[in-house]
Parts: C-alpha cells; structure tokens; sequence
C-alpha cells in the first residue's frame, strides 16, 4: 500500500538545510534541528560507508521534527496511527523523517535520527529490493547504537519466557504489543550483531550488494556463510552463551548472568522445538515495507 502523507496544518519555520538534508521543524528557535545538523553530514557519511555506497551522491533527506505525539501522528501516513512507542518513522521511498519529540525521546533524539537515516540509506543500497524486516531493523540498532547490551541481555532473558520468536517470523513484520516489539527489536539487533561480529561489516555489505541486483536474501547469505538460516540461528543463539562468561565483567552482576546463562543453555534446546513448529504455523505472505520505525 503506497503511503500518502496527511495533510496538516502545523506552522512549519523556515528550513534548516546541509547538504544532504533538509530540516523543517515547528520549534521555535531551531534548537534540536540546529543540534542534528551539526552531526547530519557526518553521520550520513558513516552510515552510507558502512553499507557500501558514497554519500556524497545521495539525494536530500527532509527531516519533520514534530513535537508532541498529537502532531507525530498527524504527520504520519496511512490510515492508522503509529504506536505510542513510535520515536520515528522512515519513508525510505519518499526520502522523508519524521522525529518525535517529547519527554521521552528528547535527548535520545540523535541516535534515533540515526536510526532513521539508517533505513533510508539501507533501501537505497539494496536498490529499493526487500529485505527482511529483522534484517532493516537490526542494522539500524546497530548503526545507531541503541541500548545494545542492554538488548542483548533482554534477549538472554526472553529464554526464560516464551523464548525467542524465529527469525523467519519477523521477515515482514514486528508483533504489536510493546513488550513483544521490544523483544522483536532486541532480537532482531542482537543477531545481526552475531553475524557482524562473526563476518563483520564485508558481509552484510556484499549481501546487500546482490539483493540490489536481484538477488534473494537469504540464499545469498547461505551461500557466503555456508549455513541456512536455521543453522545460523542455532550457531547465534549458542555462542549468546559463550558471550555470558564476558559480560559480568561489564554489569558487575556476575551471580545474576551466570544464573541466566544457565537457565539459557538448559532451555535452549526445549525452544528450538517450539520455534520450529512456530514456523510451520506461520502466515509467510509480504507485507508493506514502505514504512520503517
């Protein structure tokens, strides 16, 4: 479904501008476009090099900083309103941001630019070919650097519930509810943090490099790893094991992750059973990937 941008009738000031950017804000005083714009053109060049394409032949990206979630969900497009949660939204095919700002995104709000920029870069470098949602969303995470061990650690914890969802049921969309999405999020960042760190960035950009050319996702990411899907999941989850002995260091909680390490391992087989019949029972039909939070 093509998204079609609401009409509004919020007061826009004049715009703020870098080269590659274009900053259209209700504020008064500029003050948090003035803030983005100081880092815009570095950022976009680390996100642009990161994904194998050179920033300085990409197209402005115009950036609607709104405040309150009244005016955000105005500006949104589509017949429904983002969630509550929403901090930002992409329309990679339009170049367009849109950044809310209240209490709880304001100083936060430039690794959520980030966050944004990332999906529209990364729909440029794949050519505008889809990709799989966990995929869009764990590289902006990273890219942006959000909360990453926190997100991690929220991964290890799932394993105590209901375990973590499969991969191929986060391929065209996220769940709902908030906790559910936090964990969609946090799963989504934490495996393509495993694939990062396994084969680092050369990966991901070559993997990106052929789906621009038409070329499917995941069999071009066997092919270069040697491993389907599956087996990277199960090679993801247990080296999120072996990744345990390290973080007591940083928590200085090392009883608590110990603990949590074990109740994983002990769980981690159980899970795989149910995330196999959770695949099975999927619905796998495409969904809209014109819109990004």
């Amino acid at each position: 479904m093509l998204a079609i941008l609401i009409h509004q009738s919020v007061a826009f000031a004049s715009p703020v501008r870098t080269a590659h950017f274009i900053f259209i804000t209700d504020e008064p005083g500029h003050v948090i476009a003035n803030e983005l714009k100081a880092h815009a053109e570095r950022d976009l060049a680390a996100i642009a090099a990161t994904l194998g394409i050179r920033s300085e032949h990409q197209a402005p990206i115009e950036v609607r900083i709104l405040r309150g979630s009244d005016r955000f969900q105005d500006a949104a497009p589509g017949p429904h309103p983002p969630a509550e949660w929403t901090a930002g939204l992409a329309l990679p095919h339009r170049s367009l941001i849109l950044l809310k700002v209240d209490a709880q995104t304001r100083f936060s709000i430039h690794d959520i630019f980030r966050h944004e920029v990332s999906h529209v870069i990364l729909h440029r470098a794949a050519g505008g070919n889809r990709l799989p949602l966990w995929f869009v969303e764990g590289i902006a995470v990273n890219q942006a650097g959000e909360r990453l061990r926190e997100r991690w650690a929220q991964t290890v914890e799932s394993m105590l519930g209901d375990g973590p969802m499969p991969l191929a049921a986060l391929r065209d969309g996220f769940p709902s509810g908030t906790r559910q999405v936090e964990n969609a999020y946090a799963q989504s960042s934490a495996f393509v943090r495993f694939l990062i760190r396994r084969w680092g960035w050369s990966l991901l950009r070559y993997v990106i490099k052929e789906v621009r050319q038409g070329n499917p996702f995941d069999l071009t990411l066997e092919r270069v790893t040697g491993k389907t899907m599956l087996q990277l999941e199960d090679a993801w989850l247990q080296e999120m094991e072996r990744e345990a002995s390290w973080l007591p260091l940083l928590t200085g909680e090392p009883l608590m992750w110990v603990l949590i390490s074990l109740l994983f391992v002990a769980s981690f087989f159980i899970h795989r059973t149910r995330q196999k019949a959770q695949m099975e029972a999927m619905d796998d039909g495409p969904q809209d990937d014109d819109e990004f939070a």
